[in-house]
């Protein structure tokens, strides 16, 4: 498991400025790691705290809608080292990546929020599914490939008698990935075929019908 940091996705600094020009919190660390069993561990330590009640810790699923988990109750001011664990025990179906980000909270009500991370957990099973669409068609077939991590695809066009007719390599990206597959299925005479969508978890394939 590991953290990456999104920057740029707030518009708070990583380190929160308060509304008197200071910085309340002054954050050394904000990283964590997702389990197999739905557990992420978020580790967060500062430098210094002025006036800080604490830090609500805010998840996402999708990096747009944040809710709360919990409340961490802060140092108030202080000028040593302070570091905070929080487990997040996620209910649901096995998860594969999720954000985190801190929202601080000054004992007169200011706010700012943290950097988002994002955490991924590498040894959960790929949660990968294909669709081929649409079939039957007449001129462009469409290829799409939902997957929790980045990979590559490559994708085999075979007449009914198993011969290779084409075959192309695509880059994925987490999440769905569209695939522009008309340079292989254009050539098609009317007919049947089978589209394969090859990757390093899963093979699947489709019969598709060219009209």
């Amino acid at each position: 498991p590991f953290t990456q940091t999104l920057t740029g996705v707030t518009s708070f600094s990583p380190f929160g400025v308060g509304s008197n020009g200071t910085l309340p919190v002054k954050y050394l660390s904000f990283e964590g790691s997702l389990d197999n069993n739905n557990v992420a561990t978020v580790l967060w330590s500062t430098a210094s705290e002025v006036n800080n009640a604490g830090f609500e810790l805010e998840r996402s699923f999708d990096n747009k809608t944040f809710t709360r988990v919990d409340f961490i109750k802060g140092k108030g001011t202080t000028n040593t080292t302070s570091q905070y664990k929080y487990t997040d025990v996620i209910g649901g179906n096995n998860v594969n990546a999720v954000y985190y980000r801190l929202k601080q909270v000054d004992f007169d009500a200011v706010f700012n929020y943290s950097k988002t991370i994002l955490l991924i957990n590498n040894q959960a099973e790929i949660a990968e599914n294909a669709t081929v669409y649409p079939n039957p068609f007449s001129d462009n077939l469409v290829v799409d490939i939902n997957t929790n991590k980045s990979k590559h695809a490559t994708v085999v066009i075979t007449d009914i008698n198993g011969k290779t007719i084409s075959s192309e390599t695509f880059d994925l990206n987490m999440g769905t990935t569209k695939l522009d597959v008309s340079s292989l299925s254009n050539q098609l005479k009317s007919g049947i075929y089978f589209v394969k969508t090859i990757t390093e978890s899963k093979t699947q394939i489709f019969k598709i019908v060219k009209q």
